[in-house]
This record gives structure tokens, C-alpha cells and sequence, in this order.
């Protein structure tokens, strides 16, 4: 399990299951996290299951940050679990509008059982 100031992500069963603490994400967090999860994993691709609960919002070095390839470095899909409609909302339009330049295929859940169904795909 890794466990810093910024996430908890732990692999269970082949997925990697990310929970961001209360933060709020500029560039500095998304290359601190990328960094720890890659050593995490040895580089291995694996699909993750990010619960989005945390994250207080993402300024747009980082959105960009993540939309390119090095942001979706070490996966092999990204499955968003979010709250309420209203977030899955924003974040589907966020996903539309920031990460059009990633092949990474990403979809928002409200569902933890139905996000992990979906993760199968990409083991």
C-alpha cells in the first residue's frame, strides 16, 4: 500500500484502488502522485479505480498535466467513482473538455461494483 500526504492507493486484485485525501490538485500534487504511484507499481500497467471524493478541485496545469501521455503513464484505464449525479456531470464535462488528448480510456461511475466490472476489461 502507498500512503502519503496527497493519496492512499492500494492494489487489490489487479486494480489499483486511489483515494485522494482532501486537496486540492495543482501541478506540484500531479507529478508527486504520478512519481509515487509508478514507484508503487514498478511501472506495471494496471487499471485504477479512483474514488474522486477527496479532491477539492484541479487547476489547469494540471488538468493539462494529466490529459497528456505522461499523465496516464503506468494505466491501462481509469475508472472515476464520484458521488452524485451532479458530480458525475462535471465530471464527464471536465473529462470532455481536459483530457481529449489522452487515449486512456476513462469513465465516470457512481457505483463502486459497476466501476470494477468495467476495470475487468483493461487487466
Amino acid at each position: 500500500m502507498l500512503d502519503n500526504k496527497y493519496v492512499k492507493i492500494e492494489l487489490i486484485n489487479g486494480v489499483l484502488e486511489a483515494e485522494y485525501k482532501p486537496i486540492y490538485i495543482d501541478i506540484k500534487v500531479a507529478k508527486d502522485v504520478l512519481v509515487s504511484r509508478n514507484q508503487f507499481t514498478k511501472n506495471k500497467a494496471l487499471p485504477m479505480l479512483l474514488n474522486g471524493i477527496g479532491i477539492k478541485g484541479i487547476d489547469k496545469e494540471a488538468r493539462d498535466y494529466f490529459s497528456e501521455p505522461q499523465g496516464s503513464e503506468g494505466l491501462t484505464a481509469t475508472a472515476i467513482l464520484v458521488k452524485s449525479r451532479l458530480d458525475t456531470f462535471f465530471a464527464n464535462f471536465l473529462l470532455k473538455v481536459n483530457l481529449y488528448k489522452s487515449n486512456l480510456p476513462i469513465k465516470v461511475f457512481n457505483n463502486y461494483e459497476d466501476a470494477l466490472k468495467w476495470l475487468e476489461n483493461y487487466k
